[in-house]
C-alpha cells in the first residue's frame, strides 16, 4: 500500500495482490461523507495494482489516516459490450470485507 500527498489530493496505490477497501480520513473525518470515522463507513474499493487520486482539502498540519480492510473482491465488466465501447469506462468492482478490523492503518501528517 502506497500513500502520498498530491496537490489537493491523496494518491493511493494498492500494491498488494488482493482487493482492499480503503477509508480516508482527515483530522478524524471521513473524506467522502464528512462524518467521524467509524468501521461501519464504506470506503473506496481498490483492485490489485489499482492507483487513484482522491480529492481532499488538506490544510497544513492536517493528519490523514487511511484505514485499509481486506476481503474478497472482483471486478465486474460487461463483456457483452464490444471492447471499443468499454474503453474509457470507469472500472467497477465489488468488495466484501472479511473483518470490520482494518488490516493496516497508515498515518500521514501534511
Amino acid at each position: 500500500m502506497l500513500l502520498k500527498k498530491a496537490k489537493n489530493a491523496l494518491d493511493f496505490k494498492n500494491a498488494s495482490k488482493s482487493f482492499a477497501e480503503v477509508i480516508f480520513t482527515v483530522d478524524g473525518m471521513d473524506i467522502r461523507t464528512g462524518e467521524p470515522y467509524s468501521s461501519s463507513l464504506k470506503g473506496y474499493c481498490y483492485p490489485p495494482g489499482y492507483q487513484k487520486e482522491i480529492s481532499a482539502k488538506l490544510s497544513p498540519g492536517a493528519t490523514v489516516i487511511v484505514y485499509v480492510y481486506e476481503g474478497e473482491g472482483r471486478e465486474s465488466t460487461d463483456y457483452d459490450k464490444p471492447a471499443f465501447l468499454r474503453q474509457g469506462e470507469k472500472r467497477k468492482a465489488i468488495f466484501h470485507r472479511s473483518s470490520n478490523r482494518p488490516s493496516k492503518i497508515i498515518e500521514l501528517v501534511v
